[in-house]
């Protein structure tokens, strides 16, 4: 699901900087973003959720 996320937000960044003239220099560095992320092996939490406590203003 994160992969699609991900997909999904790299395709609207890429629509956005169509209209940029450097279009095809930011393609070359997204591509390569892309692949650096998909290289990573995904990674486990540790451990229970741990609960936050927020300080109320007193």
């Amino acid at each position: 699901m994160a992969k699609v996320l991900i997909q999904q937000g790299v395709q609207r960044y890429e629509q956005g900087q169509e209209s940029a003239p450097s279009a095809a220099a930011s393609l070359e560095t997204t591509e390569g973003f892309r692949s650096a992320l998909e290289a990573q092996q995904p990674r486990r939490l540790r451990g229970a959720p741990r609960r936050i406590r927020l300080q109320r203003p007193s």
